[in-house]
């Protein structure tokens, strides 16, 4: 079972899988919740998305409480963003740290289903993988 996870904590256990300090382009933010979104339809990782609803309404699935994850990441400076456009995104090396502080403890037996959704969400986004110095190629569906 999953203790289920708030605010900016389902970004947090995703991106700690991420290369510390990598960089990675989106045309909007629009583009993150859009691959939370895919994500959130895979029948094991469901468990991970329990209090994170999206609306799918407009021409891409929306999310309050990914948008304010986001934010949150944003302002404690765990996702850094770099230019005026505000599309190019650095995961910070501290984002690590904070899961493993603060997050992992709630993913108990968990861990390959995080590692699932870290590695999911790099694909999607083009982000590299921690240990491996390169992303592998999102599959397309």
């Amino acid at each position: 079972m999953v203790t289920q996870l708030y605010g900016d904590e389902l970004l947090v256990a995703a991106l700690s899988r991420a290369k510390p300090d990598s960089t990675f382009k989106v045309q909007s933010e629009a583009r993150i919740v859009q691959a939370l979104h895919k994500l959130s339809k895979v029948p094991k990782l469901r468990p991970l998305f329990k209090n994170y609803a999206f609306d799918t309404d407009g021409l891409t699935p929306r999310s309050t409480e990914v948008s304010e994850g986001i934010e949150s990441l944003h302002q404690s400076r765990l996702l850094k963003r770099q230019n005026p456009d505000l599309i190019e995104y650095t995961v910070s090396s501290d984002i690590a740290d904070r899961y493993e502080r603060f997050v992992k403890r709630k993913l108990i037996g968990k861990e390959k289903l995080v590692d699932e959704l870290g590695k999911a969400l790099c694909q999607e986004l083009n982000i590299d993988l921690a240990g491996t110095g390169v992303n592998e190629p999102a599959k397309k569906s």
